[in-house]
């Protein structure tokens, strides 16, 4: 039986790519030419349908676009597709390593600034190479099933949201006045305690979403130190003068909160 396959305003007389196969196409697929899943990388022969076991991605063995081949896994045909799996992954991780960072004071994660920026930056390159495979395969009328399966075509957009995510923290510092509009109530409560007696605890506790190490400058000035920006100390400071105390006031979090870096 002979289906129609709809796809860049064309049809072309083949095997539906993006429906159920035909009961009628269950014959035992040509083993002539080695084929590897366009989607999944897996083998795909001696198998009784022209569908991937692995990940169920239909292929027609006549059509050379809907499927690869090993000699082609570092060619336009191998690139040319939406990033993968894991590098949608590692874009995950990488923004939550990002939000985390910029919501401590003074941020600076030595795991972002050192080896985030690798990541990021060899993440921007296979993006890049796949647009270009991509645009490649458009222009050259390349068989479009092999870059624009419909159910892949989002994760083209996961790396420009996280270019945005970048651009969002940079210029407002969201993620740490979030953070810290969550925990103010939690350090007004302290500051009042310090500032009348009835809070003692100077040294290492939980105040909010944060860790603070010690507070110092009671009853006025008060500095809540959250741990070390390499080796200064840093952390949230209470000035409504603002007067700085000594400090580098870096960020106003709220009236008379500001961060700090010694």
């Amino acid at each position: 039986m002979v289906c129609e396959v709809r796809g860049a305003g064309q049809t072309q007389r083949g095997v539906s790519y993006y429906e159920d196969i035909p009961a009628e196409a269950n014959g035992r697929v040509s083993d002539d030419i080695a084929k590897i899943c366009i989607r999944c990388g897996y083998a795909l022969d001696n198998l009784p349908v022209p569908r991937c076991p692995e990940c169920g991605q239909p292929f027609d063995p006549a059509n050379s676009g809907t499927f690869t081949r090993p000699d082609e896994l570092f060619t336009w045909r191998h690139w040319a597709q939406p990033p993968p799996a894991w590098n949608i992954a590692a874009i995950v991780v990488i923004a939550c390593l990002v939000v985390y960072s910029a919501s401590t004071p003074v941020h600076d994660l030595t795991l972002m600034t050192c080896v985030g920026p690798v990541f990021a930056f060899a993440l921007v390159v296979d993006f890049l190479v796949r647009v270009g495979a991509a645009l490649f395969a458009k222009q050259n009328a390349l068989p479009q099933e092999s870059y624009a399966s419909p159910r892949r075509k989002g994760r083209w957009l996961v790396l420009p949201a996280f270019i945005l995510l970048l651009a969002s923290v940079h210029a407002t510092e969201w993620p740490l006045r979030m953070r810290f509009g969550f925990s103010r109530p939690a350090f007004e409560r302290v500051l009042l305690g310090l500032q009348t007696g009835t809070h003692t605890n100077c040294g290492a506790q939980r105040i909010g979403l944060y860790a603070v190490e010690r507070i110092e400058g009671i009853p006025t000035n008060c500095r809540f130190m959250t741990g070390f920006n390499w080796v200064d100390p840093v952390g949230f400071t209470y000035d409504p003068a603002f007067s700085g105390s000594g400090s580098r006031t870096r960020v106003r979090v709220a009236p008379g909160w500001f961060t700090y870096e010694e």
